[in-house]
Order: structure tokens, then C-alpha cells, then sequence
């Protein structure tokens, strides 16, 4: 039995452990307010208090969970690879059926893209987001990035305008500027994206090798997925090494027995070994072709199996024409003489003339005369002549879809001018001039 002069002081305690527990609950359901509060002045690391304090206690809360996240990857105090994997196990947590999923899964891709340099995983991530709220531009987007900085630009017309639909009217014009880099100069389309990532130094220019390094780094951050391995391997056989890209492939087979599932990997194998003339293996390889049977690169690999292997010109024409269709088919001026090599097999040679003088257009449009005035024209987005020489300038390719997205970029900004006070008119500052690209990728199109 305790003493009786004691038992008092325990009650006394017990009241007050109480007291201060209650008070820890009230303090803790304050929290997600508090923590808003301080997100807005940046005091993360009071933020990320205040939450992790509340969820103890709310953790099916999975807006104050992106809160955490966003506490977490936004604190620049943090080690960055470690704030970002911390994000990710709390974005992680948000189960599918949660309406945040999608943005979940977004806030997950741009992390492990921009921070963690892996660009397979963040694949993923961005592809679930847009399959959960396909209206989801920032995703889209940086899909569309995502596929540039790993060598795919052949490959992202699709991603790129939906991307386009999804912007702000504001900022279309800029998204075209944008996409011209794309198509035309790829390697170094996104330069101030990769130093925000630390691939590229603050005065560096981007060129062919920063590009490699680039998949490098990737392939280093992921050793076990194909991508990065693929990029390399493209990478090469677009320098005219297609055995060392072929050494590249192979070796990733070793050690990542499903890569001939990824459709980059799988169509860069067959590309390979098409160049290095090793047929029957090309022709296997394409065979089980893992992705989607349609775009530029499956008909154009179709085309190159039909015409170089079978020799079923007919058939390889009308393969050529489906390339033609995606972009890049409107510049791959090897593929017009390809094409017009079966016209002329099967005595169309009519037709055939017509083809090598598309391709002769094509090769002028190419030159670096044709886009230095471009791309000066690029550097102020709010002048309408500006805008009428990339439309006439696609016009001559013929593509399009770029020349009406061109063309009402040009209508909003006549209509706006035309909107403005004619005796207040304004001066609209110029956008920043896009990096000057290597020539040498337009001789390396096609």
C-alpha cells in the first residue's frame, strides 16, 4: 500500500499527464492549419513538424501527406536525394483510390525525373498520372520533356500535343518555340531543364558528348532498366558506330534479360542490326515487337525490312508513306530516296523524280541558313511577322498541324493588338533567346 501522502501527488500527476496529453491532441489537430501557414512563408522544417505530428493521428489525410511531401522536397536545407526519396515514400502512401492519386503520382515523376535523375521510374509515374486525370497538362509535359532528355524526340509527337492541347493559351507559343528545338535540334532542345538537374554546367553549351554524358548519368542512376541503355545505344548509331551501339545492346542483355520488352530498346536492336546488314536477326527482332504497331519508327523499320530483306518494293512504298505521316517523316529525306529506290524497281519512275526532288526540298530546308533566321525569329514570340515565318516555314514542309497551331497563335496575337488602345500601344519585352543548337544535328536528321 502506498503511503497516504503519496497517493496524492499521483493523482495530481496523473491529472496533468492528462492535461498535457490532451493538449499534445489539440496541439496535433491544429497542425494541418498550422503547417499551411507555415508553407506559405517557406518554414518547411516547422511545416514538416506540425504534419508529421498530425498524421500521426490523421493518416488517411492525404492532403496533408502531399503537404508533407511538398514540405519535404521543397526545403533546399535537406539533402536533395534524401528530402526526395522521403517525398516519395509519403506520396507512395496515397492509396489509388484516392482522388489526389494522380497528383500523387505527378509530384512522384517530377522528383524522381528532375532530382533523382531516373527517368525509367519517373516514367511510370508521369504515364500513371496522365492515365488517372488525362486532362493533367504538368504531366503531359513533362512527359513530353522526359522523352527528349533520354533521346526519344522521334518518338514524342503524340506526347507533345496533347501536351500543347493542355496549356494555358498564354503560354501555346512558347510550347511551339519549344517543340521546333525539339524536332530540329534535340540534343540540346532543353538546356536551362538539364542544369536545374546538374547535368550541364551554369556557362556550358550543350553538344553531342553533354548529350552522351547525359544518358550516362541515367544509366548510372538505373543500371537495372533498359532505357538509359538504349539511349546510348541510339546515341551511337546515330554517330556511325552502329558495333559499338551493338556492343552497348548487347551487353544491357546480359544483365537485363526483359530489355527486348522495351519498345526503345527493341526498336534500337533492330535499327542496329539492319545497319550492320545481320538481316535475319533484324527480322526476329521485329517480329516481336513489344510496343504499339504504329509511328514513325515501326513503319519506317517495316518500310527498311520489307525493302532491304523481302525485297516487296509495293509493300515497302506504302510503309515509307505511313513513316511519312509522323513526324519525323516530313524531314527524313533517306527515306524519300529509299522510297523512290522501290518506285523506280517497279518502273514508276515517274514517281520516283518526284520523290528524290521532295527529298532535294527537304535537304535545303535542312540547311543552317534556313533556321538561323528562325530561330532569331523564335527569340520574340510577340511580333506577328515572327510568327508568319514559322508558318510559312512549316507550310514548306508540309506539316500541318504546326502551320493552324502557327496560324492561331497569330490570330490571338492580331486580336489582341488590335483589342489595345491604338494611342497607348504597348512594348512587349522579348522572351529569352533559345541556346544557339549544334548544326551538326541537322546533318544527323533523317
Amino acid at each position: 500500500m502506498l503511503p497516504r501522502t503519496i497517493r496524492p501527488l499521483l493523482a495530481v500527476a496523473g491529472l496533468l499527464l492528462i492535461c498535457w496529453l490532451g493538449l499534445q491532441v489539440v496541439r496535433a489537430e491544429r497542425g494541418r492549419v498550422r503547417a499551411e501557414l507555415l508553407a506559405e512563408q517557406q518554414r518547411w522544417a516547422e511545416a514538416r513538424l506540425h504534419l508529421r505530428r498530425y498524421l500521426r493521428l490523421h493518416p488517411g489525410d492525404h492532403e496533408a501527406r502531399l503537404l508533407l511531401a511538398e514540405a519535404l522536397a521543397s526545403d533546399e536545407l535537406l539533402p536533395a536525394q534524401q528530402s526526395a526519396e522521403d517525398a516519395i515514400r509519403q506520396l507512395q502512401r496515397i492509396p489509388d483510390g484516392s482522388p489526389l492519386r494522380a497528383r500523387a503520382c505527378l509530384q512522384q515523376g517530377r522528383l524522381e525525373l528532375l532530382v533523382l535523375l531516373r527517368p525509367a521510374a519517373a516514367e511510370r509515374s508521369l504515364r500513371r498520372a496522365a492515365a488517372l486525370d488525362d486532362r493533367s497538362g504538368d504531366a503531359w509535359y513533362l512527359l513530353w520533356k522526359l522523352f527528349d532528355l533520354t533521346g526519344r524526340s522521334d518518338e514524342c509527337e503524340a506526347v507533345f500535343w496533347r501536351a500543347y492541347e493542355l496549356a494555358p493559351e498564354s503560354l501555346r507559343a512558347e510550347r511551339l518555340r519549344e517543340w521546333y528545338l525539339s524536332q530540329f535540334y534535340p540534343a540540346s532542345a532543353n538546356p536551362e531543364l538539364e542544369r536545374m538537374m546538374g547535368l550541364l554546367g551554369p556557362e556550358e553549351v550543350p553538344a553531342a558528348t553533354t548529350e552522351l554524358r547525359r544518358f550516362g548519368e541515367f544509366r548510372r542512376r538505373e543500371p537495372r532498366e533498359p532505357l538509359a541503355w538504349a539511349a546510348i545505344a541510339h546515341w551511337t548509331l546515330r554517330e556511325g558506330a552502329p558495333a559499338d551501339a551493338l556492343k552497348t545492346l548487347e551487353e544491357a542483355l546480359g544483365q537485363i534479360p526483359h530489355a527486348p520488352r522495351h519498345p526503345f530498346f527493341a526498336s534500337t536492336l533492330t535499327a542496329t542490326l539492319l545497319n550492320l546488314g545481320e538481316f535475319e536477326r533484324a527480322t526476329e527482332r521485329f517480329a516481336a515487337w513489344p510496343g504499339e504497331r504504329d509511328g514513325y519508327v515501326y513503319w519506317k523499320l517495316r518500310a527498311m525490312l520489307l525493302d532491304e530483306v523481302q525485297g516487296d518494293y509495293a509493300a515497302a512504298i506504302e510503309a515509307y508513306e505511313r513513316a511519312q505521316r509522323f513526324w519525323p517523316g516530313p524531314v527524313d529525306w533517306r527515306s524519300r530516296h529509299r522510297q523512290a529506290n522501290c518506285l523506280s524497281r517497279l518502273g514508276r519512275h515517274d514517281q520516283a523524280a518526284r520523290q528524290r526532288k521532295a527529298a532535294d526540298q527537304i535537304i535545303r530546308l535542312l540547311e543552317p541558313e534556313i533556321h538561323e533566321p528562325l530561330r532569331r525569329a523564335l527569340a520574340d514570340l510577340d511580333r506577328p511577322e515572327n510568327l508568319r515565318q514559322m508558318r510559312a516555314f512549316y507550310e514548306s514542309l508540309g506539316c500541318s498541324r504546326e502551320v493552324q497551331a502557327w496560324s492561331e497563335q497569330l490570330r490571338r496575337l492580331e486580336q489582341a493588338a488590335a483589342d489595345r488602345d491604338p494611342a497607348s500601344p504597348t512594348s512587349p519585352a522579348s522572351p529569352t533567346s533559345p541556346d544557339s543548337p549544334t548544326s551538326q544535328e541537322n546533318s544527323r536528321r533523317g
